[in-house]
């Protein structure tokens, strides 16, 4: 069974829809989950944005959930120090606003008091799929001609002087990963 928190979009069918918004009522979000009354084999957030969010998944679901999947970014490393493969006891973290945020929301996890709960943080560069566009941070992101443009050879600025890292990734590769 698939279990899906929604603000009422994009439900898919087939699933038990929880309808509520995290960020907007954090009190109705943990009364709907404790009230489902379920013990969930893998929780994936693909919503957390800021450390609070994680609190929010350790709080609610680490007495309900055998395991977390939580999806940061790739963008938590500096992109000028990168060294592949890249590890984990490094000094090259992204202090940029978006780098040392996921960064926090990681450490949240990584210090956190998560019980008998397993977690996993995924560091995805750029998920495509269906309805998507390539496209690279932020002047050239998910722009529908982006392939044509290349195709003829036209000038693209890429973010950062072009030392981030995009790797195409496909939404149900990414899914049978988790």
């Amino acid at each position: 069974k698939v279990w899906f928190v929604t603000r009422g979009q994009k439900v898919p069918v087939g699933v038990t829809e929880i309808d509520v918004d995290r960020r907007k009522d954090p009190d109705g979000f943990k009364k709907q989950i404790k009230g489902c009354k379920v013990e969930w084999d893998l929780v994936v957030d693909i919503t957390g944005r800021t450390p609070e969010d994680v609190e929010q998944d350790i709080d609610v679901f680490k007495d309900r959930a055998s395991h977390l999947v939580f999806i940061s970014s790739e963008m938590v490393y500096d992109p000028r120090k990168r060294h592949y493969p890249q590890k984990e006891d490094t000094d090259n973290y992204w202090q940029e606003q978006s780098g040392l945020r996921m960064r926090s929301c990681e450490l949240k996890l990584i210090d956190g008091d998560t019980g008998d709960m397993h977690w996993t943080i995924f560091r995805p560069t750029h998920i495509y799929g269906p309805g998507s566009h390539l496209g690279c941070l932020p002047l050239e992101n998910r722009k529908p001609d982006i392939v044509l443009k290349l195709k003829r050879n036209e000038r693209l600025k890429l973010v950062g002087g072009g030392h981030f890292l995009i790797q195409p990734l496909f939404c149900r590769d990414f899914a049978d990963m988790i």
